[in-house]
């Protein structure tokens, strides 16, 4: 007869992954042997195992579980306590007798999220709120309503660039599985959301979609950890947007001859999400970085960021306005060099009519992603409105604070700084 039992860590236990892989999580309880007064434990993590023994007087257990006196009994250092840091998402306890293992408990370290594990390692969204595999597989298409949101978004946009007569053109990053299906578990459906939108597409409008040409790039264009597009994805779709709004592709070519790459570990949005956190060799873009040329900043986390990048050694003198999501964000070290000014502002493709006005940019860029595509953008949308949203969730002193240093930074960034920092700095409420 044996008994035993595990106190920590408890099933569904939330820990940090700092716990996990730096300081260690506690594993206590104690174990019971028939004529094994001192059993030998062990932990398996993958090929690695420990071994531990028995380093605790449990009294309690003697007199609960054996109904026995604990005092001078021969099994009272029953229990174990140890801080171990874990380095496999599998793990087993057990005992080991006469060099016999014997597993008493499976344990297993499940990320915050859901991941999809493809072929090759590599990993893809699941159980996202745009529910990217039930879009992919067709069992979930446009609403009726969506469809029509879609049509208005496009007749609103093609109003616009007519009025303020200006180069414009529209982004949909396409989704990792579209670009790179033979790793992805689940096979296309006849019929997806994207393929509904493709249809609703007015002719002659300036939509780039570059599915064939990222699937048929030289380079690896997504990230195998990551749901975004890799650097030289990013380049792709710059330079494919670049043309779309007018300019030859030998003077955009000419631009970017001579950049220079590295590869490093990334770890990525995905590879956070599984234990251990998986990454992949990615191409880091080492010559040139956007982030040197920003002049405006609000700092704002996602929707609601506005930020100006000014490079006086751009190929084309005039400002692009961007109304992008995180994939912009990469297109970043490109696009600065085509544009002299690029102003991007997280909306993930909604536009704000009245800034466009106010800013009067020589070129306009919506950019948005394909699995966004089941809840169509907006012409409606306010810059103002998701600001001041925003700041509702910092506490007064600490947006007071964040106001001054943003502020000042827009006095030295120009006109459109200044403009953009008029929304930031709308009191509260």
């Amino acid at each position: 007869m044996q008994r035993w039992c595990l106190d920590y860590p408890r099933d569904k236990d939330v820990v940090a992954l700092t716990e996990l892989t730096e300081q260690g999580i506690v594993f206590q309880g104690w174990v019971l042997l028939v004529n094994q007064p001192l059993p030998e434990l062990y932990l398996l993590q993958g090929e690695q195992k420990v071994l531990l023994t028995v380093n605790r007087n449990r009294p309690d257990v003697i007199q609960a579980v054996l109904n026995e006196s604990a005092s001078e009994h021969p099994q009272l250092c029953c229990g174990f306590r140890y801080q171990l840091p874990i380095t496999a998402a599998d793990f087993v306890i057990g005992v080991q007798i006469d060099q016999q293992d014997y597993p008493l408990l499976e344990g297993k370290v499940v990320g915050a999220f859901q991941v999809l594990r493809g072929k090759a390692d590599w990993l893809f969204l699941d159980n996202d709120t745009n529910k990217s595999v039930e879009q992919y597989t067709g069992q979930l298409l446009m609403e009726r309503s969506q469809r029509k949101a879609w049509q208005k978004y496009f007749a609103g946009f093609k109003k616009l660039v007519v009025e303020l007569d200006i180069p414009s053109a529209m982004l949909m990053a396409p989704a990792k599985e579209s670009v790179y299906s033979q790793y992805y578990p689940f096979e296309k459906a006849k019929l997806t959301a994207t393929d509904e939108l493709l249809k609703l597409v007015p002719s002659h409008f300036p939509l780039c979609y570059p599915v064939a040409e990222l699937k048929n790039a030289k380079e690896r264009t997504f990230r195998v950890t990551d749901t975004h597009w890799s650097v030289h994805g990013a380049a792709e779709a710059s330079k494919l947007v670049a043309e779309k709004l007018g300019i030859a592709k030998t003077a955009i070519d000419a631009v970017f001859s001579e950049d220079k790459f590295q590869l490093r570990k990334h770890i990525g949005d995905l590879g956070n999400k599984v234990f251990p956190p998986a990454s992949h060799e990615e191409a880091v873009l080492i010559s040139y970085n956007y982030k040197k040329f920003i002049i405006y900043d609000n700092q704002l986390p996602n929707f609601g960021r506005a930020l100006v990048i000014h490079n006086e050694t751009a190929l084309l003198v005039g400002q692009l306005l961007v109304f992008g999501s995180s994939s912009a964000y990469s297109m970043l070290d490109y696009l600065s060099r085509i544009f002299s000014t690029v102003t991007l502002v997280h909306t993930a493709g909604n536009i704000d009519v009245g800034l466009v006005k106010q800013l009067r940019p020589e070129y306009l860029l919506t950019q948005t992603n394909a699995r966004f595509v089941i809840k169509a953008p907006s012409l409606a949308y306010s810059l103002q409105e998701g600001i001041t949203e925003k700041l509702q969730t910092l506490e007064l002193a600490a947006w007071q604070q964040q106001a001054k240093a943003v502020t000042a930074q827009a006095i030295n960034g120009g006109k459109v700084a200044q403009v953009l920092n008029q929304y930031f700095t709308q009191p509260i409420g």
